[in-house]
């Protein structure tokens, strides 16, 4: 009778496992060097080889797109990547010129985002994010059901930046 108990409770858990990682984890420290307040979000999973996290330092924000495969190609200080929502378009620029690993096709590129533009992504879900790079435009349409990821890390991380 136990070891049919412990098999209900396995597949409870196995059967849990998708709608838990959905959650992201904020944490929040104070530097002790610079004492400026850093918070950071886990990474989101939008598509099978495209991620986005977040973290701030201060008063900045910033938002991280990295992947393999698509969007790959090296971005310059000027370009940006735009997020599409149902109700909004958001800009994040470049932090400057960044490249990507040419053997592997990886790649992770940094750019800053303002709290509006924090605002209006955690209001919507997003629908496609559109990236410049060297190699070109390339737009990752992201499947309806993730779309409501980024929203949601973009509330918690809302949520943490307005304590400060």
């Amino acid at each position: 009778m136990q070891i049919l108990s412990m098999r209900h409770l396995l597949l409870l858990v196995i059967a849990l496992v998708p709608f838990l990682s959905f959650s992201q984890q904020v944490k929040s420290i104070v530097d002790t060097y610079d004492h400026k307040s850093r918070i950071y979000v886990d990474q989101v999973k939008l598509k099978s080889s495209v991620f986005i996290s977040f973290r701030t330092i201060g008063e900045n924000i910033y938002l991280y797109i990295e992947g393999s495969g698509e969007a790959v190609g090296m971005i310059n200080q000027n370009d940006v990547a735009i997020f599409v929502t149902e109700k909004d378009s958001i800009i994040a620029k470049s932090t400057g010129t960044q490249d990507y690993h040419d053997r592997s096709r990886d790649f992770r590129h940094e750019y800053t985002i303002t709290e509006d533009g924090l605002r209006k992504l955690s209001a919507s879900p997003i629908k496609t994010v559109i990236q410049y790079t060297t190699s070109g435009i390339s737009q990752t349409n992201i499947p309806e059901a993730r779309q409501r990821l980024l929203m949601n890390a973009s509330l918690n991380l809302l949520k943490e930046y307005e304590k400060r």
